[in-house]
Protein backbone atom coordinates (compact mmCIF):
# COMPACT_ATOMS: atom_id res chain seq x y z
CA UNK A 1 0.00 0.00 0.00
CA UNK A 2 1.14 3.53 -0.72
CA UNK A 3 2.42 5.53 2.18
CA UNK A 4 0.85 8.81 3.24
CA UNK A 5 3.77 10.76 1.68
CA UNK A 6 3.34 8.98 -1.66
CA UNK A 7 -0.40 9.66 -1.71
CA UNK A 8 0.26 13.35 -0.99
CA UNK A 9 2.81 13.58 -3.83
CA UNK A 10 0.40 11.95 -6.31
CA UNK A 11 -2.34 14.36 -5.30
CA UNK A 12 -0.02 17.37 -5.89
CA UNK A 13 0.92 16.10 -9.40
CA UNK A 14 -2.77 15.80 -10.31
CA UNK A 15 -3.48 19.33 -9.10
CA UNK A 16 -0.57 20.78 -11.11
CA UNK A 17 -1.54 18.84 -14.26
CA UNK A 18 -5.11 20.09 -14.05
CA UNK A 19 -3.93 23.67 -13.69
CA UNK A 20 -1.54 23.72 -16.66
CA UNK A 21 -4.11 24.17 -19.50
CA UNK A 22 -5.75 27.07 -17.71
CA UNK A 23 -2.39 28.74 -17.13
CA UNK A 24 -1.50 28.40 -20.85
CA UNK A 25 -4.79 29.99 -21.93
CA UNK A 26 -4.44 32.80 -19.44
CA UNK A 27 -0.89 33.57 -20.66
CA UNK A 28 -1.87 33.96 -24.38
CA UNK A 29 -1.88 37.67 -25.41
CA UNK A 30 -5.09 39.08 -26.88
CA UNK A 31 -5.14 39.37 -30.71
CA UNK A 32 -4.25 42.75 -32.25
CA UNK A 33 -7.34 44.32 -33.84
CA UNK A 34 -6.83 47.10 -36.41
CA UNK A 35 -8.11 48.24 -39.80
CA UNK A 36 -7.55 50.78 -42.57
CA UNK A 37 -9.69 53.90 -42.81
CA UNK A 38 -10.45 56.47 -45.56
CA UNK A 39 -7.33 57.38 -47.60
CA UNK A 40 -5.26 54.60 -46.07
CA UNK A 41 -7.94 52.08 -47.07
CA UNK A 42 -8.01 53.49 -50.62
CA UNK A 43 -4.23 53.28 -51.04
CA UNK A 44 -4.13 49.81 -49.53
CA UNK A 45 -6.73 48.64 -52.07
CA UNK A 46 -4.60 50.03 -54.93
CA UNK A 47 -1.42 48.14 -53.90
CA UNK A 48 -2.52 45.52 -51.35
CA UNK A 49 0.44 43.21 -51.91
CA UNK A 50 2.89 46.01 -51.10
CA UNK A 51 1.06 47.57 -48.16
CA UNK A 52 0.17 44.24 -46.56
CA UNK A 53 -1.95 44.01 -43.38
CA UNK A 54 -2.19 46.63 -40.67
CA UNK A 55 -0.04 46.15 -37.57
CA UNK A 56 -1.67 48.89 -35.48
CA UNK A 57 -4.34 51.55 -35.81
CA UNK A 58 -3.68 54.98 -37.30
CA UNK A 59 -1.87 57.48 -35.07
CA UNK A 60 -1.08 61.20 -35.47
CA UNK A 61 2.19 63.08 -35.18
CA UNK A 62 1.56 65.94 -32.71
CA UNK A 63 4.34 68.05 -34.27
CA UNK A 64 3.03 68.28 -37.85
CA UNK A 65 -0.40 66.64 -37.78
CA UNK A 66 0.58 63.83 -40.17
CA UNK A 67 -1.27 60.52 -39.82
CA UNK A 68 0.80 57.34 -39.62
CA UNK A 69 -0.04 53.64 -39.67
CA UNK A 70 2.37 50.71 -39.55
CA UNK A 71 1.76 47.74 -41.83
CA UNK A 72 3.45 44.43 -42.48
CA UNK A 73 4.92 45.98 -45.65
CA UNK A 74 6.03 49.36 -44.31
CA UNK A 75 4.40 52.64 -43.29
CA UNK A 76 1.32 54.53 -44.50
CA UNK A 77 1.48 58.33 -44.20
CA UNK A 78 -1.11 61.05 -44.71
CA UNK A 79 0.69 64.36 -45.18
CA UNK A 80 -1.28 67.22 -43.69
CA UNK A 81 0.84 69.81 -45.57
CA UNK A 82 -0.46 68.76 -49.01
CA UNK A 83 -3.34 66.39 -48.13
CA UNK A 84 -1.91 63.41 -50.05
CA UNK A 85 -1.56 59.81 -48.93
CA UNK A 86 1.63 57.79 -49.36
CA UNK A 87 3.12 54.41 -48.53
CA UNK A 88 6.81 53.58 -48.16
CA UNK A 89 8.63 50.30 -47.72
CA UNK A 90 11.83 52.09 -46.72
CA UNK A 91 13.27 52.38 -50.23
CA UNK A 92 10.35 53.30 -52.50
CA UNK A 93 7.38 55.60 -51.94
CA UNK A 94 3.98 55.20 -53.61
CA UNK A 95 1.85 58.37 -53.61
CA UNK A 96 -1.85 58.59 -54.45
CA UNK A 97 -1.64 62.24 -55.50
CA UNK A 98 -2.86 64.72 -58.12
CA UNK A 99 -1.30 62.71 -60.97
CA UNK A 100 -2.78 59.37 -59.90
CA UNK A 101 -0.83 56.57 -58.25
CA UNK A 102 2.92 57.10 -58.72
CA UNK A 103 6.07 55.57 -57.26
CA UNK A 104 9.55 57.01 -56.80
CA UNK A 105 12.72 56.30 -54.81
CA UNK A 106 12.51 57.82 -51.32
CA UNK A 107 15.33 60.26 -52.02
CA UNK A 108 13.64 61.77 -55.11
CA UNK A 109 10.64 64.10 -55.49
CA UNK A 110 8.01 64.61 -58.18
CA UNK A 111 7.77 68.12 -59.69
CA UNK A 112 4.28 68.59 -58.23
CA UNK A 113 5.72 67.99 -54.75
CA UNK A 114 7.88 71.06 -55.37
CA UNK A 115 5.22 73.31 -56.86
CA UNK A 116 5.36 72.01 -60.46
CA UNK A 117 3.02 69.88 -62.53
CA UNK A 118 2.75 66.19 -63.30
CA UNK A 119 6.00 64.74 -64.54
CA UNK A 120 8.91 62.44 -63.71
CA UNK A 121 10.94 62.60 -60.54
CA UNK A 122 13.66 65.24 -60.23
CA UNK A 123 16.58 64.24 -62.44
CA UNK A 124 14.41 62.13 -64.74
CA UNK A 125 15.39 64.24 -67.76
CA UNK A 126 12.12 64.02 -69.67
CA UNK A 127 10.97 67.08 -71.58
CA UNK A 128 7.73 68.16 -73.21
CA UNK A 129 4.06 67.79 -72.31
CA UNK A 130 3.66 64.03 -71.86
CA UNK A 131 6.35 63.24 -69.27
CA UNK A 132 4.20 61.08 -67.06
CA UNK A 133 3.20 58.96 -70.05
CA UNK A 134 6.64 58.34 -71.56
CA UNK A 135 7.34 54.71 -72.40
CA UNK A 136 5.78 51.71 -74.12
CA UNK A 137 2.07 51.00 -73.64
CA UNK A 138 0.08 48.22 -75.13
CA UNK A 139 -2.65 45.64 -75.22
CA UNK A 140 -3.19 42.55 -77.35
CA UNK A 141 -2.71 43.63 -80.97
CA UNK A 142 -1.97 47.29 -80.17
CA UNK A 143 1.19 49.17 -79.13
CA UNK A 144 1.87 52.81 -78.31
CA UNK A 145 5.37 54.25 -77.79
CA UNK A 146 5.48 57.77 -76.30
CA UNK A 147 8.71 59.76 -76.45
CA UNK A 148 9.96 62.36 -73.98
CA UNK A 149 9.15 65.23 -76.38
CA UNK A 150 5.48 64.21 -76.58
CA UNK A 151 5.69 62.54 -79.99
CA UNK A 152 4.27 59.04 -80.20
CA UNK A 153 3.84 56.17 -82.63
CA UNK A 154 0.99 53.67 -82.51
CA UNK A 155 0.82 50.33 -84.35
CA UNK A 156 -2.02 47.81 -84.34
CA UNK A 157 -3.37 44.72 -86.02
CA UNK A 158 -6.31 45.22 -88.38
CA UNK A 159 -6.91 41.44 -88.61
CA UNK A 160 -7.15 41.18 -92.36
CA UNK A 161 -4.30 39.89 -94.50
CA UNK A 162 -2.89 41.82 -97.43
CA UNK A 163 -3.31 38.68 -99.57
CA UNK A 164 -7.06 38.91 -99.06
CA UNK A 165 -7.85 42.62 -98.63
CA UNK A 166 -6.65 46.10 -99.62
CA UNK A 167 -4.74 48.34 -97.22
CA UNK A 168 -4.80 48.78 -94.33
CA UNK A 169 -3.91 45.12 -93.92
CA UNK A 170 -1.55 42.93 -91.92
CA UNK A 171 1.38 41.33 -93.69
CA UNK A 172 3.28 38.16 -92.82
CA UNK A 173 7.00 38.58 -93.41
CA UNK A 174 9.76 36.20 -92.25
CA UNK A 175 7.36 34.54 -89.80
CA UNK A 176 6.55 37.93 -88.25
CA UNK A 177 3.32 39.89 -88.51
CA UNK A 178 3.66 43.48 -89.72
CA UNK A 179 0.60 45.34 -88.38
CA UNK A 180 -1.39 47.27 -90.96
CA UNK A 181 -2.48 49.97 -88.55
CA UNK A 182 -0.06 52.78 -87.72
CA UNK A 183 -0.37 56.41 -86.69
CA UNK A 184 1.72 59.35 -85.53
CA UNK A 185 0.51 61.31 -82.50
CA UNK A 186 1.66 64.54 -80.87
CA UNK A 187 0.78 64.93 -77.19
CA UNK A 188 0.85 68.66 -76.45
CA UNK A 189 -0.72 68.91 -73.00
CA UNK A 190 -0.57 66.87 -69.80
CA UNK A 191 -1.83 67.49 -66.28
CA UNK A 192 -3.81 65.85 -63.48
CA UNK A 193 -3.11 62.42 -64.96
CA UNK A 194 -4.51 63.26 -68.42
CA UNK A 195 -2.57 63.75 -71.67
CA UNK A 196 -4.16 65.35 -74.73
CA UNK A 197 -2.91 65.30 -78.29
CA UNK A 198 -3.79 64.83 -81.93
CA UNK A 199 -3.20 62.23 -84.63
CA UNK A 200 -1.11 63.71 -87.45
CA UNK A 201 -1.51 60.75 -89.81
CA UNK A 202 -3.19 57.36 -89.65
CA UNK A 203 -3.37 54.38 -91.97
CA UNK A 204 -6.64 53.33 -90.31
CA UNK A 205 -8.76 56.37 -89.28
CA UNK A 206 -11.51 54.06 -88.06
CA UNK A 207 -9.26 53.17 -85.11
CA UNK A 208 -7.22 56.34 -84.47
CA UNK A 209 -7.98 59.79 -85.85
CA UNK A 210 -8.43 63.40 -84.74
CA UNK A 211 -8.00 64.33 -81.09
CA UNK A 212 -6.61 61.82 -78.61
CA UNK A 213 -7.01 61.68 -74.83
CA UNK A 214 -5.08 59.38 -72.54
CA UNK A 215 -6.08 59.13 -68.87
CA UNK A 216 -4.02 57.33 -66.23
CA UNK A 217 -5.72 54.52 -64.32
CA UNK A 218 -4.67 52.51 -61.29
CA UNK A 219 -1.97 49.83 -61.44
CA UNK A 220 -0.02 51.59 -64.22
CA UNK A 221 -2.79 51.38 -66.81
CA UNK A 222 -4.40 54.09 -68.94
CA UNK A 223 -7.53 54.63 -71.01
CA UNK A 224 -6.97 55.83 -74.59
CA UNK A 225 -9.77 57.55 -76.50
CA UNK A 226 -9.85 59.22 -79.92
CA UNK A 227 -12.33 60.98 -82.17
CA UNK A 228 -12.63 57.70 -84.08
CA UNK A 229 -14.83 56.53 -81.23
CA UNK A 230 -12.51 53.74 -80.10
CA UNK A 231 -11.76 53.45 -76.37
CA UNK A 232 -9.21 50.97 -75.05
CA UNK A 233 -7.32 50.11 -71.88
CA UNK A 234 -3.54 50.02 -72.19
CA UNK A 235 -0.95 48.58 -69.81
CA UNK A 236 2.08 50.81 -69.30
CA UNK A 237 5.76 50.30 -68.58
CA UNK A 238 5.15 49.97 -64.81
CA UNK A 239 2.08 47.72 -64.93
CA UNK A 240 3.88 44.57 -63.78
CA UNK A 241 5.52 46.55 -60.97
CA UNK A 242 2.34 48.18 -59.68
CA UNK A 243 -0.40 45.62 -60.30
CA UNK A 244 -1.12 42.89 -57.74
CA UNK A 245 -0.96 39.28 -58.98
CA UNK A 246 -4.72 38.85 -59.26
CA UNK A 247 -4.96 41.87 -61.59
CA UNK A 248 -2.07 40.63 -63.73
CA UNK A 249 -3.71 37.19 -63.91
CA UNK A 250 -6.95 38.75 -65.18
CA UNK A 251 -5.06 40.07 -68.28
CA UNK A 252 -6.82 43.47 -68.44
CA UNK A 253 -4.89 44.31 -71.62
CA UNK A 254 -5.36 40.95 -73.28
CA UNK A 255 -3.24 37.83 -73.37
Amino acid sequence: MASGATRAALALVCVLAAALPFQAVAAAPPPQICDFQLGFAALHDLIPDRVGDCVSDETHNPDNGDALQETTGGLLVWRKADNWTAFTNGATTWINGPCGLQSRPNAERFPWEQGGGCGPTQGGGAQGGAEEFVGSWGRHGFGLDINADGSATATWRVYQWCTDAPEPCDELQDNSILPGGHASIEFHEAGDGIARGAVSDSSDPSTLAGSVTMKLQQYGMAELDSDAGVSMTLCGPHFLELAPPYVIASAPCGA
